[in-house]
């Protein structure tokens, strides 16, 4: 809340060299101590940090696993104390700080597909980055990622641009490797649940995958492909995701309504009976929240319900045109169960360009925090007002192309707390003239349509908007007034109360 840095932790300083020779970061993680909470970090392409971050920040600890390239930092759920690195080609690193300011190491290796050692070889080839950079700016299209099981202990998944794998650290062996399916975009992230036995990966298509642990072994199949970048309302090309990441409160939540629900059966005075099926249940009504981030600067949030299949049929792999992506069965693993994603919002942090702005007026009766985005016009916006406090009215125009000439106006009233976006005045045929700008009254009741070159129309904005006249002013500028503020009587003080 104060917006101050509390601690700045500067690698070049802490080894006396000049600035930048250390690389950018790609990574951080925070692992525990006996001292308190450690921060882990990748600084260049291979160099690995423990950081003490009290009063005196210091490092504690370095190691350099050059010639591989690290790519990212995980934390065990069982041991807080626990991390993991894992490097572009196969390289994993498990480390657990230990009480004499020591680190017990232990190296493994991810065998990768013959496909992706030869696109990272090539990629080594061509590579235009300076010498410290990490690996994600050294290769941005090769992606390399890992997460631990929150589940199994001792299990953890990683991801290569077309291979997920699950790999046991306590043997240092993969217990199964899934490629990606034809005609998906390559891998990106993965993320695993923290209650349900789903994995979610992220692909460079803007898609997200979801895998479902088969009954019995470490083998997860394809269940469900979404969209993480709907086509309404997107530029084409479509920007790329970034990142996406689980929400954790609602595991939270979870867990400690189910401990409440055990606690209250082990109070009742009657015998408990346990449902030897309820793990076919464990799905039904579940609900697991995502936020993805794109290039465009937008922030996503994303509701998934997992619901009883009322079917026996193949799996429904969303809007995905894949034609080999459902090819399981479902009931195959004695779990049915079907996933439905929506946008619940979308937060713009203004990287594009800022074409017009609105600002409500006060108001004693309501008032809206707005915290969402709207896709409603398909070109640019050339203006909008508030209509009160919950309504806004926005128009675009385009010029038609033909012998004809003339422009296609678009005005539409977007509800903020419903989301509906209704349009209104609207003609089957272009006009001579394109929409100046707009104007409503203080209370949102009327609206003024100023247009180039053509009278003004005055609408009442009811329901359904109603056009009352139309003038032909010759002004270029107008503005409604404000309603006069009520004088008190000059006699008040002389009534009685």
């Amino acid at each position: 809340r104060a917006r101050a840095v509390l601690r700045l932790l500067s690698l070049d300083e802490s080894r006396s060299v000049a600035p930048g020779t250390s690389g950018g970061v790609q990574d951080l993680c925070w692992i525990h101590h006996a001292s308190g909470w450690l921060l882990a970090s990748i600084h260049g392409p291979s160099l690995l940090c423990i950081w003490e971050t009290s009063n005196n920040p210091r490092v504690l600890w370095m190691f350099d696993a050059s010639p591989e390239y690290l790519s990212c930092l995980r934390r065990d759920p069982f041991d807080d104390r626990h991390l993991c690195a894992l490097g572009l080609k196969g390289f994993l690193l498990s480390a657990v700080p230990r009480h004499d300011s020591d680190i017990s190491l232990k190296e493994h290796r991810i065998v990768c597909g013959a496909g992706d050692v030869a696109e990272l070889q090539r990629l080594e080839k061509d590579i235009s980055a300076p010498a410290p950079a990490p690996a994600l700016a050294a290769f941005p299209l090769f992606a390399a990622r890992l997460c631990f099981s929150p589940l199994w202990r001792h299990i953890l998944y990683a991801v290569y641009p077309r291979e997920l794998v699950v790999f046991e650290l306590n043997y240092s062996i993969a217990l199964s490797v899934a490629t990606l399916p034809r005609g998906f975009g390559k891998f990106t992230d993965v993320m695993a649940d923290t209650d349900l036995d789903l994995l979610y990966c992220t692909h460079a298509d803007g898609k997200l995958s979801i895998w479902k642990r088969k009954e019995g072994e470490q083998v997860h199949l394809l269940h469900a492909v979404e969209e993480l970048m709907p086509s309404i309302g997107t530029v084409v090309p479509p920007p790329a995701v970034l990142a996406t990441t689980i929400w954790q409160s609602e595991s939270i939540f979870r867990n400690i309504d189910k401990q409440s629900q055990d606690l209250a059966h082990m109070q009742s005075s009657q015998s408990m009976i346990f449902d030897t099926k309820s793990h076919q249940n464990m799905y039904q009504g579940t609900m697991t929240y995502l936020t993805s981030i794109s290039e465009d600067g937008k922030i996503w949030s994303w509701h998934l319900t997992f619901d009883k299949s009322v079917s026996s049929k193949k799996i429904n792999l969303g809007t995905s045109n894949h034609s080999d992506a459902g090819t399981s069965n479902p009931r195959s693993n004695g779990l049915d169960f079907t996933i439905k994603i929506n946008l619940m919002g979308q937060l713009h942090l203004l990287s594009s360009t800022v074409t017009t702005l609105a600002v409500p007026s006060p108001s004693l009766l309501a008032t809206v925090a707005l915290s969402v985005s709207f896709a409603v016009h398909s070109s640019t916006v050339r203006g909008l007002r508030w209509l009160g406090n919950s309504r806004l009215v926005s128009f675009s125009y385009n010029q038609v192309s033909d012998k004809s000439g003339g422009f296609n106006n678009k005005l539409i009233i977007t509800c903020l707390r419903s989301g509906l976006n209704r349009p209104f005045r609207v003609l089957q045929k272009p006009e001579r003239a394109a929409i100046r700008a707009l104007r409503a009254s203080s209370s949102g009741r009327y609206l003024l349509i100023m247009f180039r070159d053509a009278p003004v129309e005055v609408w009442a904005m009811t329901k359904n908007p109603i056009m009352l006249r139309s003038l032909a002013l010759p002004f270029t500028v107008l503005e409604w007034t404000l309603p006069a503020a009520p004088r008190p009587s000059q006699n008040a003080s002389k009534q009685s109360p």
